[in-house]
């Protein structure tokens, strides 16, 4: 064990290592004592889940405190879920035991007696999510120094989960007031285990300040990862087929018995029906019923007997999830990890994969694929297994150059710009329009919005009644406003959707989200149900079990997926390269993929003629600009003047109305249409602006509602369209005879 850090730590914390056994310090903690004793540096903590970054960041941290006592809270920790911070609150309890640097966490399932204690002497360490911070800055404004006035850290849990996201927005936002509030600003202490390039990451954790990020560089550990891929030719979810009686659902029983595993899904529909299948087989075979689900609409009392079983129980348990256990919450030695379907993205796959590997042992993936088999009749695009292509892909970006996707990082979010004009005037109380523009454009998420589009948005919540002008000029919330600011959803920048409370005699099992009623069967929390009842007044839905099977339909991923992968599954088309971690189903389904691609010049060209007076484009483009090229096509591209009917498939292919040209004659017309202008402000509509909003994000913010066609318009230009990428791609295009 290195002196030069160790011996630097508070007794309480060496007392901690000791009693623990731990060996020593593991290369990511020395670096962070260092840079935390040593600088004034932000950090950032990238490396594999269970590395020990949470202990890297407060063993420094908290020694600091113990010598320097902070007069308020010394430091915040942000995790994305509360039942993160639940778990870290538990871990951090027992570091802290020794030490007398209270600890308090706070969110919507925080009893208010423990909060009220808090308030009356705040300080240590205040774990909280962005929701409940944007409520303390705007109900406890007069409040805000003497409970964050010595703030000295803030550390950012699973900092990746954040920042392509509304609610990473919101988070810079938060910190950014606190720091007007408090005049100082505190140290920022990023952790994640999925960073690819760290230049976006550390601009985005320093956004707002003045310091300089430290990125600790520490050697790669060499951990083995074991990996499998399998196919099925036949869809998981078939309504006229018997979900039990799936090969898949045999293949993943027989693999996940006797074993710690998690049996993944990109939505709730996936872990829900396999664990529905699990448990049949179990009945049938006879063994024990080990089986949980883990996913935001199951109640809360369910979740944590998930994690608790997984993490204490001494013999096999299995949880179908979603992303919810995804993140770093501890859940003990995981054994192997199931994919249902492709990865959404290769950061998903990476943070997936690190759950497991822990003590020492690889880390281990079995991936599950299932498409309907392809048809005598199907268009030879249709005839190739997307989603097997794309899990290899995926595989192999990581495996060869350990590629995972950039933030995607918002720079005109008129949502958010809405919810922080919102926000900052409620905690003001009473605000001058030229005092809301500045601290608006003070705010790093809104540096790059023009100040006339500010006003714009302003004069616009005045007239319908968001925003009331005052006598003496300034600007309050408005009757409208009230409505929404005095409702506690106000405080989340994720769209919520009514949901309906699922009820098994008095215990609440879960919720959907949409109505059901009598007669209907359900599967919620890996159960089927048969609903008796309905309560439409307090949003119930009144169950009893069922053991019969039910009818799924499993959508596909609704991911942006990145360039990169579209290009390399290109790239697995043309090579013969034999991944030794497919099975043989899977090999023999990626042979005659390759034959048909090389039949018909998939892995050569990007145009190809097709039957039915249809023409063929693979773009090989990643979701966003996919849709701009869909979007540019339809609009420049006419037969007989009407809008050419383009058909597409994820990001994969669009089969294109030819008008009886051929392929080469189409990509001719194509790139004609590149060679002049494109105005974006032609083919974006604004009469359909939250229908193409949606096309490009397919989750529209929670905020837009309330702005104008004319802003929403400028977003979708600004944040998502690039229409030089998109010619430079076009103009490389080739096309078959």
């Amino acid at each position: 064990m290195q002196k030069s850090a160790f011996s630097r730590l508070s007794p309480f914390i060496k007392e901690y290592i000791y009693k623990h056994n731990w060996d020593g310090l593991r290369p990511i903690q020395e670096e962070a004592c260092r840079v935390i004793f040593d600088t004034d540096d932000h950090l950032i903590l990238a490396s594999g889940t269970a590395t020990g970054k949470t202990e890297a960041a407060f063993l420094p941290i908290l020694t600091l405190l113990e010598k320097d006592p902070p007069s308020s809270v010394g430091v915040i920790y942000i995790a994305p879920m509360k039942a993160l911070i639940n778990d870290q609150f538990y871990r951090l309890t027992d570091l802290m035991e020794e030490s007398g640097i209270p600890l308090c966490h706070w969110h919507g399932d925080v009893p208010q007696s423990k909060k009220a204690k808090f308030l009356k002497n705040p300080g240590g360490v205040l774990q909280i999510t962005p929701e409940s911070l944007e409520a303390m800055l705007i109900s406890r404004v007069h409040d805000l120094v003497r409970i964050f006035g010595d703030l000295r850290f803030v550390v950012i849990d699973e900092m990746h989960a954040f920042m392509s996201s509304e609610r990473g927005l919101q988070l810079l936002c938060q910190l950014s007031r606190l720091q007007r509030y408090i005049n100082r600003e505190p140290r920022r202490i990023g952790l994640s285990a999925t960073l690819g390039d760290y230049e976006l990451p550390a601009a985005w954790l320093s956004a707002g300040t003045s310091k300089n990020v430290a990125i600790p560089q520490t050697a790669a550990g060499g951990q083995k990862i074991r990996l499998s891929v399998e196919h099925f030719n036949k869809e998981f979810f078939d309504s006229d087929k018997n979900l039990f009686e799936h090969p898949a659902s045999q293949y993943i029983y027989e693999r996940t018995l006797n074993k710690k595993a998690i049996i993944f899904g990109n939505g709730r529909p996936g872990p829900d029906a396999a664990i529905v299948a699990m448990r049949y087989l179990a009945r049938k075979y006879g063994t024990p019923d080990i089986y949980h689900v883990h996913h935001g609409a199951i109640s809360s009392t369910l979740r944590e007997a998930a994690e608790q079983d997984m993490k204490n129980s001494e013999g096999p348990v299995v949880i179908g999830a979603t992303v919810t256990m995804e993140l770093g919450i501890d859940i003990g030695r995981l054994e192997r990890v199931f994919q249902l379907g492709s990865p959404i993205s290769v950061a998903s796959f990476v943070q997936r994969l690190g759950r497991t590997g822990r003590r020492g042992e690889p880390a281990e993936m079995w991936f599950v694929n299932c498409e309907r088999p392809p048809a005598e009749n199907d268009l030879p695009l249709a005839q190739i297994p997307w989603y097997l292509l794309k899990t290899i892909a995926i595989i192999q970006l990581y495996l060869e150059e350990r590629f995972i996707e950039p933030p995607y990082i918002l720079k005109y979010s008129m949502s958010m710009l809405f919810h922080q004009i919102m926000s900052v005037t409620a905690a003001a109380g009473e605000i001058s329009i030229s005092a809301l523009i500045d601290t608006i454009t003070s705010l790093p998420p809104f540096y790059n919005v023009e100040a006339e589009d500010i006003l714009y948005l302003i004069y616009d919540l005045i007239e319908n009644d968001y925003l009331q002008p005052m006598e003496q000029g300034g600007l309050i919330i408005g009757l409208e406003g009230e409505k929404i600011i005095n409702n506690y959803e106000f405080y989340a920048v994720f769209p919520s959707e009514e949901e309906w409370i699922v009820m098994h005699e008095s215990e609440k099992i879960g919720h959907v989200e949409e109505i059901h009623y009598a007669g209907e069967e359900i599967t919620v929390a890996g159960f089927n149900w048969l609903v008796i009842g309905v309560d439409p007044k307090r949003l119930n839905i009144f169950v009893k079990p069922m053991p019969e099977n039910l009818r799924y339909y499993w959508p596909g991923d609704r991911a942006l997926t990145h360039d990169r992968i579209l290009q390399r599954i290109k790239g697995v088309l043309a090579e013969d390269t034999i991944y030794p971690y497919l099975g043989p189903n899977a090999a023999e389904r990626l042979q005659q993929a390759r034959e048909l691609a090389q039949k018909y010049g998939l892995d050569k060209y990007n145009l190809i003629n097709l039957d039915k007076g249809l023409v063929g484009i693979l773009p090989w483009m990643g979701h966003r600009n996919f849709r701009t090229l869909q979007n540019i096509l339809s609009h420049y591209m006419k037969v007989d003047g009407a809008a050419r009917q383009i058909g597409a498939r994820e990001s994969f292919y669009m089969a294109l109305d030819s008008g009886r040209h051929t392929a080469a004659e189409m990509l001719d017309l194509i790139k004609d249409v590149f060679k002049k202008e494109i105005n974006p402000y032609d083919f974006i509509h604004e009469e359909g602006i939250r229908a193409e909003k949606k096309k490009y994000e397919y989750k529209v913010p929670k905020y837009d509602c309330y702005i104008p066609d004319k802003l929403l318009k400028k977003q979708v230009i600004m944040d998502y369209i690039d229409i030089a990428f998109v010619r430079e791609q076009v103009t490389g295009w080739t096309a078959s005879d």
